[in-house]
């Protein structure tokens, strides 16, 4: 038992040294988790990424601005690995795409226009399928040799909502 409260501990501690932001998007990421795995099986793909850029202003507490130390990218690129902290440490761990499509709502609710992209691809004749968020030509939270292994069949962000399959040509699945 002293085994689990020693580590217990360590997380608390852990949590009590980051900075104020980072403290609030984790525990808003570890509530919006499962919110978000739940209104995905409820509504789907296509009514949640419409019901994010709806409400959006709603879900955020703070618009950020760059501040001595931190500038946008920086705070994109540890707000992605934060989610991924909630997502293992949380109530709910999700799948890629609950966990991008969480990332993607919260950093628009704080004026970041990232992309929320679904790719695909089929290894050994089985169809896999992979999502994640981008902002600025970067893979947020992930492998940049996701573009590489999945070919981009959606992709939700800035004002417009496109979502066709690609023409894929020697690529094809």
């Amino acid at each position: 038992m002293t085994n689990l409260f020693q580590s217990r501990g360590s997380m608390i501690s852990r949590f009590r040294a980051l900075p104020s932001w980072e403290q609030k998007w984790l525990i808003q990421t570890v509530c919006w988790l499962p919110v978000v795995v739940i209104l995905l099986r409820l509504l789907g793909l296509r009514r949640c990424v419409s019901l994010g850029g709806r409400t959006s202003k709603v879900v955020g507490a703070e618009v950020w601005v760059e501040t001595a130390g931190y500038q946008q990218v920086d705070r994109v690129d540890r707000a992605a690995l934060l989610t991924a902290a909630a997502a293992r440490h949380g109530l709910a761990r999700g799948t890629c795409l609950s966990r991008s499509l969480t990332l993607w709502w919260m950093l628009r609710s704080r004026g970041i226009q990232g992309s929320l992209r679904i790719g695909v691809r089929k290894p050994h004749q089985r169809l896999e399928a992979h999502a994640w968020v981008e902002y600025e030509d970067r893979i947020l939270g992930d492998s940049s040799a996701v573009r590489l292994k999945f070919i981009p069949i959606g992709t939700w962000g800035d004002r417009q909502i496109v979502s066709d399959v690609l023409a894929v040509g020697d690529r094809a699945l």
